[in-house]
C-alpha cells in the first residue's frame, strides 16, 4: 500500500462481478429479510428508481394466478411478449411491493422462479456523526446523486443478488476497524476486502477535486 493516508473507503463490486454478491442464504425470504435487517440498522434508505418485476413463463405458458394477482397490484404490464410480461412501478417502498416476489417457492409444481424484482435502494449512513458526514460531503457527492452515501440494487427472484456500492469515511484508524467488524457480521453478504479500495482526494490545477485509489482494506494483512 502507498504511503499516502486514506481519507475514506469506497466499497463497490469488481467489472467481473456482473450480478454483483449472492445473498449470505439461498432462502429468498431469509436473505431479503438480512437485507432489510442491515439497512433499518445501519441506514435511512428510500427507493430511487422504479421497480422492475417480470414475470416469466414456463414452456411458453404464464401462471394464471400469478398473473392475475400482478395485475390487480400493478395495473397492466407496460411490455408483453410469449417469455415475459414486465411491470415498472413508481413507489415508496414498503413490504407488500415485494411480497409477491418472495412467494415463488408457493407455488405447486414451480421450480426456479417465476417472479423476478429489481429494487433500487440509495441510503444515508446513520452512524456517523454529522460532522464527519459534512466533512466528506465532496467525497459523497462525487460518488452519488444527492449526496447519497450508498446504494443496494436488489435482484429478487428465487435468490437475492445484491449490487452494493458506499462510501466510509475514516474518523480513526481504530474507529474504521470497530466499524467494519460490525458491518461484517451484519451485511447479507460476504464482504470482500478487495472491494473495500481506500482513497485519497488530490487538488488539480483547475481546482477541481481528484479521487485517487491507493489500496484495499487489509491490504497487508
Amino acid at each position: 500500500m502507498s504511503d499516502l493516508k486514506p481519507e475514506f473507503y469506497r466499497y463497490c463490486r469488481s467489472k467481473g462481478a456482473a450480478f454483483g454478491h449472492s445473498a449470505r442464504s439461498r432462502n429468498a425470504v431469509k436473505a431479503w429479510g438480512q437485507t432489510k435487517a442491515f439497512l433499518d440498522k445501519f441506514t435511512d434508505y428510500e427507493l430511487t428508481l422504479p421497480t422492475d418485476i417480470e414475470l416469466k413463463s414456463i414452456d411458453g405458458i404464464f401462471n394464471e394466478e400469478v398473473f392475475n394477482r400482478l395485475e390487480k397490484q400493478f395495473g397492466e404490464p407496460f411490455f408483453s411478449s410469449s417469455y415475459s410480461y414486465k411491470w415498472r412501478v413508481e413507489s415508496a417502498f414498503n413490504d407488500d411491493l415485494i411480497s409477491i416476489a418472495l412467494d415463488n417457492s408457493k407455488y405447486e409444481g414451480v421450480t426456479g422462479s417465476l417472479v423476478s424484482m429489481s429494487l433500487y435502494f440509495n441510503f444515508y449512513w446513520k452512524t456517523f456523526s454529522k460532522s464527519l458526514i459534512d466533512d466528506n460531503s465532496d467525497a459523497f457527492g462525487h460518488f452519488f446523486r444527492k449526496g447519497h452515501h450508498g446504494k443496494f440494487s436488489v435482484s429478487i427472484s428465487d435468490r437475492v443478488f445484491i449490487q452494493p456500492e458506499f462510501v466510509v469515511p475514516i474518523e480513526s484508524n481504530e474507529k474504521l476497524s470497530a466499524f467494519v467488524d460490525q458491518i461484517v457480521e451484519d451485511l447479507p453478504f460476504k464482504f470482500q476486502n478487495k472491494s473495500f479500495i481506500s482513497f485519497y482526494s488530490m487538488m488539480l490545477k483547475n481546482g477541481k477535486t481528484k479521487y485517487k485509489a491507493i489500496g484495499y482494506y487489509n491490504e497487508n494483512s
